[in-house]
Order: structure tokens, then C-alpha cells, then sequence
């Protein structure tokens, strides 16, 4: 069949520098059955909405597949609907997180007639072959269908044990604008960091590109959202060819390994590193784990192979949110975590989540506490956002704090960005302590600057002091809502 792929924008106040994987595999699946694709990626090429329509009448399709994650809704809504009201006839499949966890809602907005849930690779292949030869689409296990009246779902499709059995996607990179991504890959925030140009980093021709070690998480946090449960990995040797695929093709010598737990088995990740090393394949690479899951020897290992950056979601300085989040983690292990990491000589940026249910202020002050002990200068900071599929998502919908389920979805953003209150807090006191948070990096960072640089460190602190003053006595004179607009607007 004649497939039209689309993946919309998402993030366009940064450029697209990361593959969407979801939408990678079910194309390498569809070129492996011999289905004629092509690839609309809106992200990579940021097309405006008239030109996006007339590439579309460019193309001669018999199937349309979009997905995403959840901020992508309202493109998703807008380009449906309109391939819907030119196309009427032609079946429209959505999946991924922006889809799945929310059928009812897309069903009735949107032009999607199909749903697929759960991984598509082998869905994907047995849908296409049904609407080929007139098959029975209710036989097809891992979808939610279109009817006149409502919807109904197939059974769950079973998970791909072994990852391995996935091919690697060679065939549909050619399929993605790769030159778009790897040029991008180029003005990664790698290169811009103070990290970086401290290490001479920029100085090195590095082409970085974002990788899948495996497939979801091996933790069920409140605040995150899913479709598969349990954590599966590529094997070391699937991993290893498939970098080496990159870096010959495509010369990709920097990887981002963007699973949400990177290092949820030490042993694989210990065997991992070995084979870079023993296959000389001199790359570097930065990627994500958890407090309780590295260790000195780990790190050390991790840090030979090429390793120079580590993300750990901390979240929070409190044990009392830790435990309410669900993290499943001990404090004082985050702590620790953050000396080894240093003693390994391996960069750190961590992330905080504030807002959850259950923040106080004085949990709020003993995350700030936490990053001050710890001396920790950078960081992801987001407010708690309950996006469809989390356990957070059910808690507002059950305390009616999303009264339009439509509104509330199109105006999600990244998480940076404050949308709902799911606290006891005033919203201004929220983005008080998140500015405050923000203050306490900066100054983190300027005590280092500080000491190689005094002049210079001091007027930083100095000027940031004043600007601290400013904005948290705003607050005090009801301005709060004022700022939060603001904020919102990204000013």
C-alpha cells in the first residue's frame, strides 16, 4: 500500500534533533513488507500549515499514520481534519502517547478513525495487510476502531520479548530527513554548555544523534506516563552494530541514548561499555539513571567507554514527595549519587518536578536545601503536569481540576511551563520557589565561576541578589497572576 507517515512539530522554540523512534520502527516495519512510504516529518522541515497541505497534494497515498506525544494534539487535530475533509475516505491511523491513552477524545476531535496501542511494529504489519485485502480489522490485536457509534478495542497485542528481533531501522532512516537531524545534532546544548567549552569540547568535530538502548522503565512514577509496563534492552551486541552502522553511515561519533532509564541493569551496562572499548569504537555519550542504580566501579567503566554526561531525575530534595511520587528511592541515595558522579568526572544535570500533590513549602525548602548542599549548577526544572496515562492525570480529573478535557490537552507544552495547580499552594507561590530553585543554580554556579574568576563571580551574585529581590517581593504585592501570564507567554 501507499503510505503517507506525518510527524508534527513539537518544541519549535528548539530545533528537531531527535528522531521520532515510534514513528522510525513502524516505517521500517511497513518498508519490510514491501509497502511504498513516505515521510511528511513537519518537525525536521517546521513547514508552515499552507505549505504542509500542498506537500500532502504533492503525494499519492492510499493510508495516512501520525503520532507523537501529547503536545503535538492540536497539530494532530488540525492536520486530520483537514486530510479528512479532502481525503474522506482514506483510513488515518493514530498512535503513540499523543493517541493511546485517550481514544474517546480523538475519536470525536480529530480525523483519526484508527487507533494503535502498545508497540506497532507488528500491529502496524497486520493492519495494513487487512485494509489491503479487505481483512477484518477486529482481528487485529492493539487498536481502538472507529464506529458510528463510539469505539471498540482489540485485544492488547502481546510485547516484543526480544528486542532483537526488531530490525535496525536502515531502511526508513532513509525515509527521515537525516541530514536535517544530524545538522541539528551539531547545535545540541552539548555544545553550548559551560561544561563543554570548559573541557574544549567545541574545539572536537562531533556529530551527535539520539538512540534507544531498550524500551520503557523499570519504576512507575505518579507523574510519568506510559503504555508498556516493564523495562526491555537491545542487547549489547544489537547495540554495538547498530552504532557502528551510524557512525560509518553517517558519521555520528556523539550519542545521546535517550531511553527513560538508561542504567537499569548495571550488569548490561557494564557489558555495554566493555564492547565500545574493546571495539575501539572512540564515541561519547550521555544518558540517563537512577541514584540506586551506579556505583563507583560502574561509573568508572561508563566514563572510559566515553561517557560524559549523566541526567538522574532526583525530583525533589523531600522524602516525604520521593515517597509520594512513587520514586521509590531513598534520599539520601541521591545525595551519594551526586559525589560519585562527580568523583567520576562525569557531568550532571539532574531534574526537579515541583507541584505534585502533597507540596508544601516546606518540602519545597528541602529541595532547594538539596541543591545547595550539593552544589549542583545545573539542572531540568518542570512543574508537574499531568499528562493523559499518569496517575496525576486521573488524581485532576477525579478532583475536577481539568473541567475541558479538549482546552486543557491543546494547551499543553513542555513541562517548564506552569498549566495546573495540583496543590494546596497559591499558583503564585509555586512559581515563586520555582524562580527561587532557579536562583539557587545560578548562584551555584557563580560560587564556581567565583573561584577561578572572583571579580566576575561576585558581580554575578551580586546582580542576581538584586534581581532575586525584585521578583519574589513582586509576589507580595499580588502580581502574581500578572507574572504567571508572563511566564506563559515566555517572556
Amino acid at each position: 500500500m501507499k503510505v503517507l507517515i506525518i510527524n508534527p512539530p513539537v518544541r519549535l522554540h528548539a530545533k528537531a534533533d531527535i528522531l521520532p523512534w515510534g514513528l522510525v520502527y513502524i516505517a521500517q516495519s511497513m518498508l519490510d513488507e514491501g509497502h511504498d512510504v513516505t515521510v511528511l516529518d513537519v518537525n525536521a522541515n517546521r513547514w508552515s500549515d499552507e505549505e504542509m497541505m500542498e506537500e500532502i497534494s504533492k503525494i499519492d497515498f492510499e493510508v495516512v499514520a501520525i503520532g507523537g506525544i501529547i503536545t503535538v494534539y492540536s497539530y494532530l487535530k488540525w492536520v486530520t481534519l483537514e486530510i479528512r475533509k479532502r481525503y474522506p475516505a482514506v483510513p488515518i491511523i493514530a498512535g503513540g502517547f499523543v493517541a493511546a491513552p485517550m481514544p474517546e477524545l480523538i475519536f470525536s476531535r480529530t480525523g483519526a478513525n484508527i487507533i494503535c496501542y502498545g508497540e506497532g511494529d507488528i500491529t502496524i504489519k497486520e493492519l495494513l495487510k487487512a485494509l489491503e485485502t479487505g481483512g477484518d480489522l477486529k482481528s487485529v490485536n492493539g487498536l481502538y476502531l472507529k464506529e458510528k457509534e463510539g469505539f471498540i478495542q482489540t485485544p492488547p497485542r502481546q510485547i516484543i520479548k526480544n528486542l532483537d528481533d526488531i530490525p535496525i531501522p536502515k531502511k526508513a532512516y532513509e525515509k527521515f530527513p537525516m541530514e536535517i537531524y544530524l545538522r541539528n545534532g551539531k547545535d545540541s546544548r552539548l555544545l553550548a554548555s559551560d561544561w563543554a567549552k570548559n573541557k574544549n569540547i567545541e574545539d572536537l568535530d562531533l556529530t551527535s544523534f539520539t538512540l534507544l538502548s531498550g524500551r520503557g522503565c523499570t519504576h512507575n512514577c505518579t507523574f510519568c506516563y506510559r503504555m508498556i509496563k516493564g523495562m526491555r534492552k537491545f542487547s549489547s551486541d544489537y547495540m554495538i552494530e547498530h552504532i557502528t552502522f551510524l557512525k560509518n553511515r553517517y558519521g555520528v561519533n556523539n550519542f545521546i541514548f535517550s531511553d527513560e532509564l538508561f542504567v537499569s541493569k548495571p550488569e548490561w551496562v557494564n557489558e555495554f561499555c566493555d564492547k565500545i572499548i574493546s571495539n575501539n569504537l572512540n564515541i561519547n555519550f550521555r544518558t540517563y539513571a537512577r541514584a540506586n542504580s551506579i556505583s563507583k566501579e560502574l561509573l568508572d567503566k561508563m566514563k572510559k567507554a566515553g561517557c560524559f554526561w549523566l541526567s538522574i531525575g532526583f525530583e525533589s530534595g523531600s522524602q516525604r514527595m520521593l515517597d509520594s511520587m512513587n520514586k521509590k528511592i531513598d534520599v539520601r541515595k541521591n545525595y551519594e549519587a551526586v559525589g560519585l558522579i562527580k568523583d567520576a568526572g562525569i557531568n550532571l544535570t539532574p531534574t526537579f518536578i515541583i507541584g505534585l500533590p502533597g507540596e508544601q513549602e516546606d518540602t519545597l525548602e528541602e529541595t532547594r536545601e538539596f541543591i545547595q548542599k550539593t552544589g549542583i549548577d545545573e539542572a531540568g526544572t518542570f512543574y508537574a503536569t499531568p499528562y493523559p496515562g499518569s496517575m496525576i492525570y486521573d488524581f485532576a480529573i477525579e478532583k475536577g481540576l481539568i473541567k475541558n478535557i479538549d482546552q486543557f490537552i491543546e494547551s499543553l507544552d513542555d513541562a517548564d511551563r506552569f498549566t495546573i495547580n495540583l496543590t494546596d499552594l497559591k499558583d503564585g507561590t509555586l512559581m515563586k520557589y520555582m524562580y527561587l530553585i532557579v536562583c539557587d543554580l545560578k548562584r551555584n554556579k557563580n560560587n564556581r565561576l567565583k573561584k577561578e574568576h572572583p571579580l566576575k563571580g561576585a558581580l554575578a551574585n551580586l546582580y542576581l541578589g538584586i534581581e532575586r529581590f525584585i521578583y519574589t517581593n513582586s509576589f507580595t504585592f499580588g502580581l502574581d497572576g500578572f507574572l504567571r501570564r508572563l511566564k506563559n507567554r515566555g517572556a
